[in-house]
């Protein structure tokens, strides 16, 4: 009895390690369907979702670098770019002029290289630059790295208006990459602060990290984190709660989480659902 319950266990013990290689292995192609909520529920009183006719639908500009001028064939700007230019344009005729984009900023980000800073402080710059002119009441931020890939989410699906900045965590605290900003005083005070701290050996989600852990800035009340998968699913990253499931709304090829093979691997793979 005890060297068949021994078996047993064995065997359990095979097939748990198996299986995890295999999800191992597999990676993002597997699609875990646990449960989790990307497009959490807001009290009607606090969103900007119209729930009914009678709601006034916020003024929303989404914003992004400009197009990819790379060379390199193999550079994640030349194999992410286009995809993500055309995109964009995609979501905003599907939502037929429901959202204004801006994404032709080549002058910020000529000025930023002028000054020896990396091209991700020409995002504070063109934030900025939106803040100041108030034409609308939330930004919208994506960058060149990031995919739309679900066309049918609205942007004010993840509007909060008690709060300015409603942005993701993932494994290294708040990811800069994709976020929604308020078009309000504290927004604007918050980036300039950024913008003044600007240097050549770090980049702006630094900064944004560091200045929401000052007192003065108030980020508890100010700051909503979504979870990851709102916008900002991960297609290589083996994570459970980072990892892209088919309905995601953007995938992000932030960092470490891109290789040529990645995106490859999610352009043949992408509609692949295996059902556990």
């Amino acid at each position: 009895m005890r060297a068949t319950l021994h078996v047993r266990k064995r065997c359990l013990l095979t097939l748990i390690i198996a299986t995890i290689a295999t999800l191992t292995l597999l990676g993002p192609i597997v699609f875990i369907h646990f449960p989790r909520t990307c497009i959490p529920h807001v009290n009607s009183q606090y969103s900007a979702y119209p729930v009914s006719t009678s709601n006034k639908t916020p003024s929303i500009v989404m914003l992004s670098g400009e197009r990819c001028m790379a060379t390199n064939p193999e550079s994640k700007c030349r194999l992410l770019g286009d995809s993500s230019y055309h995109s964009r344009r995609e979501y905003i005729e599907h939502h037929q002029g429901r959202y204004l984009l801006r994404d032709n900023f080549t002058s910020h980000f000529e000025s930023v290289a002028a000054e020896g800073y990396i091209p991700a402080w020409a995002k504070v710059s063109i934030l900025l630059e939106e803040l100041d002119r108030g034409e609308h009441d939330w930004i919208f931020w994506i960058d060149t790295d990031a995919l739309i890939v679900n066309m049918d989410i609205q942007l004010e699906r993840f509007i909060d208006t008690r709060y300015s900045l409603m942005i993701t965590k993932d494994l290294h605290f708040l990811n800069a990459g994709v976020f929604m900003l308020k078009v309000n005083e504290w927004s604007r005070q918050y980036f300039r602060a950024i913008w003044d701290r600007r240097d050549t050996s770090m980049n702006e989600q630094d900064y944004m990290i560091t200045l929401l852990e000052d007192p003065a800035y108030e980020g508890e009340s100010h700051v909503k984190y979504l979870p990851q998968c709102s916008f900002n699913s991960y297609w290589e990253v083996k994570a459970l709660y980072e990892m892209y499931r088919p309905g995601d709304f953007i995938i992000h090829w932030a960092g470490h989480n891109f290789s040529p093979s990645s995106f490859s691997d999610w352009k043949q793979g992408r509609f692949i659902k295996l059902p556990f």
